[in-house]
């Protein structure tokens, strides 16, 4: 007899995704500096990373998070790839119950912005974080794979049968899935739940998230002018009841 989660997986249709530009963004430091800059001298760097490569967990095959990928996307070799799923997620989301990692893209670079300052609205608030500024780093990800489109599914308001669906279509071996953007009208955002999802992964733009000691007040681009400051709820195009 066939599961109910199976059911669930098969009343979701799956769609054939090729962007050839998906932006994500991640904590970074501006300007970028070697991990062992402050420590090592600069001759020793090398030695250094070739001795990390050996022994940093997630880094040498079968380590820390190799277990937490199939076995067909344990090639994918790239940390920036495999990062967000070589662990689970600290807590539930909408699109984990806490034992898988997913990795959230968006169509642009302002998709992605308003995104991740959500996302650290959210962490500096419940840390009661003072005034601070934090560094982000854009990464540029190319999509292409079949993923189960859920602009269509009736209960995607609905956070609990959101996230079930999303552990029954993860446990199934979905590469992910693809919904309209809660921000931006007319974009999509992509939940990937396995690096072969993706086909690289580079890095771009960083940029400086002001935070207030309440928000998220403004962001500059480090590539810009620092006074070109904008508001991230600019950033937002959809009405604000449809974006809640």
């Amino acid at each position: 007899m066939r599961s109910e989660a199976d059911k669930m997986v098969d009343e979701v249709p799956k769609r054939s995704i090729s962007w050839t530009r998906s932006c994500r963004l991640i904590p970074s430091r501006f300007p970028p500096v070697e991990l062992y800059e402050p420590v090592a001298d600069p001759k020793d760097w090398e030695a250094l990373k070739a001795i990390e490569s050996i022994t940093n967990p997630r880094l040498v095959p079968d380590g820390a998070g190799h277990e937490f990928l199939r076995p067909e996307d344990r090639n994918v070799t790239q940390p920036w790839l495999t990062a967000p799923f070589a662990y689970p997620d600290t807590q539930p989301s909408l699109f984990s119950d806490g034992s898988y990692g997913v990795c959230l893209v968006a169509q642009t670079n302002e998709g992605a912005l308003i995104e991740a300052v959500r996302r650290r609205e959210a962490f500096l608030r419940a840390t009661a974080t003072p005034p601070t500024k934090l560094d982000m780093r854009l990464l540029i990800k190319p999509v292409s794979a079949q993923l189960h489109d859920l602009s269509m599914w009736g209960s995607l308001g609905d956070p609990v049968e959101t996230r079930r669906l999303c552990c029954a279509l993860q446990a199934a071996g979905s590469h992910g899935v693809v919904l309209p953007s809660g921000f931006r009208q007319g974009e999509q955002t992509a939940v990937l739940f396995r690096p072969t999802a993706m086909t690289s992964a580079t890095q771009s733009t960083h940029y400086c998230f002001i935070w207030d000691g309440k928000r998220i007040a403004g962001i500059y681009a480090y590539a810009g002018q620092s006074d070109d400051i904008v508001d991230p709820d600019s950033l937002i195009t959809r009405p604000a009841k449809a974006a809640a």
